[in-house]
């Protein structure tokens, strides 16, 4: 989180606030929240259906990009064709910020795992 100009610093925030909730929610007991289960299903739908919208827009192929990270890179200076704005990992610049170095390969896994447990969580709560 170096970014000088507001705009980039803002969305790095709200990226975090964004992506570090998705992670949150499994803390939330529901007995605290009774519909926290179906909230972060449609959650974690929505944010992946976002991004494999924007990703398939933006690569003209099925893939997954984050807007909020296109933004951002482009405030950074880099161009929607720049590999550097599309292959960015946010989750990757996040937890290395926080000092959790973590491969690219491994936050795809732990991404994917995690959503695997929020749609093996709803199936069983439904």
């Amino acid at each position: 989180m170096f970014d000088t100009k507001p705009l980039p610093r803002l969305l790095y925030v709200t990226h975090s606030i964004i992506s570090l909730f998705w992670f949150i929610l499994f803390l939330i007991p529901t007995s605290f929240w009774h519909n926290r289960i179906s909230f972060q299903f449609w959650y974690a739908l929505g944010l992946v259906g976002v991004q494999y919208m924007w990703g398939t827009y933006q690569q003209k192929s099925f893939c997954s990009i984050c807007p909020i990270t296109t933004w951002q890179q482009e405030q950074r200076g880099y161009s929607r064709t720049d590999p550097l704005n599309y292959k960015h990992s946010f989750i990757h610049e996040m937890f290395n910020d926080f000092g959790i170095s973590l491969s690219k390969k491994e936050i795809d896994i732990m991404l994917k795992v995690s959503f695997v447990l929020v749609i093996i969580q709803y199936i069983m709560w439904v």
